[in-house]
């Protein structure tokens, strides 16, 4: 157990510091004492973007599973945000169809006046 409790420790000496977190988004200041990967155990989705530092950084996907930047050694603001992929498109088809129906309801409701 000594070699895990070594790698752990090393881990630890890499980790997120003064983590807040709001709605789909979170964020923190991370030391890398050199340059690597930060991987969190969180499922990667494409949904996520992040930012280092104020800048667009690309998220990849780590160990088949979980999500990943690369970061250069010192210090950074790390932020990861989710925006749920296809939301926009799907509001607009929702919203366009429910237009789409008003406007058929109303020409049928129309057309029923005239024929009355």
């Amino acid at each position: 157990m000594e070699p895990f409790a070594k790698q752990a420790d090393a881990l630890r000496a890499n980790a997120m510091k003064d983590l807040q977190q709001g709605t789909n988004r979170f964020f923190g200041t991370m030391e890398m004492q050199q340059d690597g990967v930060l991987c969190l155990a969180v499922p990667y989705s494409k949904g996520w973007s992040a930012r280092v530092d104020g800048q667009t950084v690309p998220v990849e996907q780590i160990n088949l599973r979980y999500m990943g930047i690369p970061l250069q050694a010192g210090s950074h603001q790390v932020e990861f945000r989710y925006f749920t992929p296809g939301l926009k498109a799907g509001s607009f088809l929702c919203v366009g169809t429910a237009l789409g129906m008003v406007a058929a309801w109303g020409l049928k409701a129309r057309q029923k006046r005239r024929n009355s």
